[in-house]
């Protein structure tokens, strides 16, 4: 018996072998308790197990005697069958908020209603308390999904897990799938981990957006947004070559993991694309630099047939403390060679074909 199942009520007399009436009985004398829920009564399997080590000995009881393997195939089957009935699509329905029903612990409301109380017909809670002491690696999970999808190369389209939000609300906040982490001592975490491995020749993304903006007065969709709300975080976007060890059995000659491109701007489908703004620091934005070359290249910016530009008076530092430098002073219409803030050259912008080396003018 499944003590996180939840079972419809024609599923409990197929296994205890009541009638319909008998069990209604029991249900009505409160020997068996159920959960309304909008979509018809559950009984969930902690309290079976329950009624059936009440009522085992007793000769109203008519509890099956199947062989086990008889018996977890009837609960798959229960299992499956509350799955595939209780989901109608798009029925409109009101689900009341409700304590959770898949538990192996009671007090659970100080963790999910921290920031906000969680309205959820059915909730999974899982409690663990032991460190893997001889498993090193293996992993505590609530719900795993997996999928081999083997079609020889043939076309499909397998989705292990869809999500759908369908909203239109005015305010608060609508969320297609929200993960939250807390990470409360020195091990790492993150909140979304995904792993893309590559061995065909098909394309490999491990996170795909796709953005698709239908009003065209909407100036507020964004790809991604990553925001920083409490005290300073080290980095919005981290970009590593982390190479697997070569005791990884995965593990080839060459494999570095390294990048041939760190971040790309590329037209999609063979179209032109265009970008308004590639790299953009807005108005309010303030720090040290806006970019930094610590590595070691060949050209620090190779901007091939593109221009340079800045506004006048701003500076091209020609050292590391920025006191020789050049700008273009549009009071006096010359570009200045600086040191420090002293002038110590200048062209005259209203000048034609000066001879620099022999500071002459034709």
């Amino acid at each position: 018996m499944n003590y996180q199942t939840l079972y419809t009520l024609d599923q409990t007399c197929q296994l205890l072998h009541l009638s319909t009436d008998q069990l209604q009985d029991e249900l009505d004398n409160n020997n068996l308790r159920a959960i309304h829920f909008p979509f018809g009564d559950r009984i969930v399997g902690k309290d079976l197990k329950k009624y059936i080590n009440k009522h085992q000995h007793t000769s109203r009881s008519k509890l099956s005697r199947r062989p086990a393997f008889i018996t977890a195939t009837i609960l798959m089957l229960s299992t499956t069958a509350f799955a595939m009935s209780s989901f109608p699509a798009w029925q409109h329905v009101s689900v009341p908020p409700i304590k959770s029903v898949f538990s192996n612990y009671d007090s659970i409301e100080h963790i999910f209603t921290e920031w906000a109380p969680v309205d959820a017909p059915i909730q999974f809670n899982r409690f663990n308390d032991q460190s893997n002491v001889n498993s090193p690696g293996a992993t505590h999970s609530i719900m795993s999904l997996q999928f081999n999808n083997e079609v020889a190369g043939g076309e499909s389209f397998p989705w292990p897990l869809f999500v759908n939000l369908d909203t239109d609300h005015g305010s608060g906040d609508g969320v297609s799938g929200l993960f939250r982490l807390h990470n409360r001592d020195q091990g790492w975490s993150a909140s979304t981990h995904m792993d893309g491995l590559a061995y065909g020749t098909g394309t490999t993304i491990g996170s795909n957006i796709e953005m698709l903006n239908l009003n065209q007065d909407n100036d507020s969709v964004f790809g991604l947004n990553i925001q920083s709300k409490a005290y300073e975080a080290k980095s919005a976007i981290n970009i590593q070559t982390a190479p697997i060890g070569q005791n990884d059995p995965l593990w080839q000659p060459g494999m570095n993991g390294s990048w041939e491109t760190g971040i790309r701007f590329q037209s999609g489908n063979g179209t032109e694309s265009h970008i308004g703004t590639g790299i953009e620091f807005g108005p309010n934005t303030y720090g040290d630099r806006g970019i930094w070359l610590q590595g070691d290249f060949e050209a620090g910016i190779d901007l091939g047939q593109n221009n340079l530009r800045m506004n006048a008076q701003s500076k091209i530092e020609f050292e590391a403390t920025g006191q020789v430098a050049m700008r273009y002073n549009p009071d006096t219409y010359r570009i200045e060679f600086l040191y420090g803030e002293e002038v110590i050259g200048f062209l005259n912008t209203s000048d034609r074909n000066v001879d620099l080396a022999n500071h002459s003018s034709d």
